[in-house]
This record gives structure tokens, C-alpha cells and sequence, in this order.
């Protein structure tokens, strides 16, 4: 291990957390905003342009959501791939800023603790992180074995010497959350937000607790009570 001091702070009240390595920020997450980061929107096409091979989405806000053609799932031109007022399922892959609206996708990704869920691409990937043959071997058949056809999973770095019960759970929230979009797609008129990723606290413990997390800092007795569960 390394003899850094590492530590997170998670301001709840303020809406932003960060991660310290030696006293210095080397991770920001802030959750505030109309529109956020991996945010999924039923939203409609609202025009289509060739010329700069991108297409405006409405998802409900202001500004427009911009989508590009290489981020359009499907084979074709974006002609063939959209028509005007068609619904869309679409996720946040960059905040709106400024005069921009967000910029989205229809590559949906879900992420969980040991998991990342492709259900739009089938197939398996690992994290280059794990380096050792055997374990690598031994998370691509345990995935294999409980993902459901057609979908794709991305094993993370934090699956690494997890047990095949802890990696199936992962998997079921994530499904279940899925199943919960599609659901909510087929039922609710666009423009409309399908699922948004679970709060701030949540969020950053899962993406930045690792073992070398020497502190975890937070502002309310409620944080203080969910971190520790």
C-alpha cells in the first residue's frame, strides 16, 4: 500500500463531495443541476441534421439535448437511424453548459459496484486492471453464467476477489433498474426522466471507496448513518 492520505468528503448539504490524495482534490462529484450526469430521458427527436451528422433531442429542459450520429445505436446513416418526432430512450453523457444544452446517448450504461450494465451491447469485457489470468478466467464465467442474453457487462477493478453471490446481486439491482426504465419508457409521455442515478453519498462511495480510503468525511448524522451501513 502506498503512504498516501487518502480521504473522502461528502458535503450532502452543499450537493458536492471529493476525494484528497495528500490534502490535494484529484476528484470532484457534484449532484446539482436540472440535468445530471447519467441521467436517463424519454425524449423525442426534435430535428435531424445531416450537415453536422447530429440530431437535437427535446428532453424537457430548456436547451435541447444534442445527440451525434456515432452515438445513435443501429447501422445506417442518421437519416435511416432517426425520423422527427420519433421517442427516444437517451442518457446524459455531458451536463449542459453555458448555451449548450446536454449532450446524449442512446448507448445506455448502468453502473453498479462490481458492474457496469450494457444493455444495449451485448458481450462481456473486464477491466485491465485485473491482471491475474485465473481470477479474469473465473469473473468471465461467473458473469457469463448469470447474464441474461442479449445484454452486455463490463466486470470493474472492484470486482477483483468478490464472491459469485456479491457479483449476481450487483447484477440483479442493475436489471432491475433496467427493467424499471423500459417500464417507465413504454408508460410515460416524452419529454420525461426515466431514472436517475442514486444520490450523491451513494454515488461516490461506489466510485471512489477503495481499500486506501484511510477517512470518510460527511456533514449530517444521516450521511453519517447510510455511510456506515
Amino acid at each position: 500500500m502506498n503512504s498516501e492520505e487518502k480521504k473522502i468528503v461528502i458535503a450532502e448539504r452543499d450537493n458536492i463531495a471529493a476525494v484528497l490524495e495528500n490534502k490535494k482534490v484529484t476528484d470532484f462529484f457534484i449532484h446539482r443541476g436540472e440535468v445530471l450526469l447519467g441521467d436517463v430521458y424519454l425524449a423525442t427527436v426534435d430535428n435531424i441534421l445531416p450537415s453536422i451528422d447530429a440530431a437535437f433531442v427535446n428532453v424537457g429542459t430548456d436547451k435541447m439535448g444534442f445527440l451525434h450520429a456515432q452515438d445513435v445505436m443501429g447501422k445506417g446513416t442518421l437519416k435511416e437511424k432517426l425520423s422527427p418526432k420519433q421517442k427516444l430512450v437517451v442518457q446524459v453523457v455531458k451536463e449542459p453548459t453555458g448555451h449548450k444544452g446536454p449532450r446524449v446517448t442512446t448507448e445506455i450504461s448502468l453502473p453498479g459496484r462490481f458492474l457496469v450494465l450494457m444493455p444495449n451491447e451485448p458481450g462481456i469485457s473486464i477491466s485491465k486492471k485485473i491482471e491475474n489470468s485465473k481470477e479474469r478466467a473465473r469473473l468471465k464465467s461467473v458473469v457469463s453464467l448469470i447474464k441474461p442474453v442479449g445484454v452486455g457487462v463490463i466486470i470493474r477493478t472492484e470486482a477483483e476477489g468478490q464472491s459469485e453471490a456479491d457479483i449476481q446481486e450487483d447484477l440483479e439491482i442493475l436489471l432491475e433498474k433496467w427493467n424499471n426504465i423500459i417500464t417507465a419508457s413504454e408508460t410515460m409521455t416524452p419529454p420525461n426522466l426515466l431514472y436517475r442515478d442514486q444520490d450523491l453519498l451513494y454515488r461516490t462511495i461506489r466510485e471512489a471507496c477503495t481499500e486506501d480510503v484511510k477517512e470518510i468525511v460527511v456533514d449530517t448524522a444521516f450521511a453519517l448513518n447510510r455511510v456506515q451501513n
